[in-house]
């Protein structure tokens, strides 16, 4: 995952917090790990599992804002969303 393009997604929806708590996990990764390596990031994830639990916790807590300001944001884009809902109901 991309955490700056998810940050960037919830600056959009309107949610800088949201989108703080990924800059700050990208952050804790070390520059000598590459981010290219899914291995090493999983060690490093796992070694230092209490920091990211915690930055996930967050995220989690703003559930509810983040599930409407994204429905927010689908209902004001419908030339985008209705055409995938046509398609899945039949017309």
């Amino acid at each position: 995952m991309d955490a700056n393009a998810v940050a960037e997604s919830f600056d959009r929806l309107g949610l800088p917090s949201v989108a703080a708590y990924f800059r700050a996990a990208k952050e804790r990764f070390p520059k000598a790990i590459d981010k290219g390596n899914w291995n090493q990031m999983l060690a490093f994830m796992q070694n230092h599992e209490g920091e990211f639990d915690s930055l996930a916790a967050q995220v989690l807590q703003q559930q509810n804002e983040i599930q409407a300001s994204l429905a927010a944001y689908i209902r004001s884009r419908p030339q985008f969303f209705n055409e995938a809902t046509n398609q899945k109901d039949g017309k």
